[in-house]
C-alpha cells in the first residue's frame, strides 16, 4: 500500500514547520508509527515527507498475506496516537 497521510509531526531531520518537502533531503516521520489491516500488523517501509507538500507524508505499508478479498479496514498509529481508520477494497490473491 502507498498511503498519503497528513499530521503525522516531527521529522528527522528536523524542519520548519509549513517548509515544503524538497525530495532533495528525505524528512522521516520521527514518531513510532504502526500500520494495520483488519486489526493484522503490517511490515511499514517508507514513512517521508511527500515532495512539494508541506504536511502530507508517503507511507508504504505491506498488506497481510491473511487478507482475504472484499473491503479492509487500514488504521495508521503515529506516537501511540490512533488515526481514524478507513476502508479500501482487496482483490485476492495480489
Amino acid at each position: 500500500l502507498i498511503l498519503a497521510v497528513k499530521g503525522l509531526g516531527a521529522t528527522n531531520p528536523v524542519r520548519m514547520p509549513g517548509k515544503t518537502f524538497d525530495g532533495k533531503e528525505l524528512a522521516i516521520v520521527a514518531a513510532p508509527l504502526t500500520v494495520t489491516v483488519n486489526d493484522l500488523p503490517t511490515a511499514v517501509g517508507n514513512q517521508i515527507g511527500w515532495p512539494g507538500t508541506t504536511d502530507t507524508f508517503r507511507v508504504d505499508a505491506t498488506l497481510p498475506g491473511e487478507i482475504a478479498g472484499g473491503v479492509a479496514s487500514v488504521s495508521i498509529t503515529a506516537a501511540w496516537i490512533p488515526g481514524p481508520e478507513f476502508k479500501i477494497p482487496v482483490r485476492p490473491g495480489l
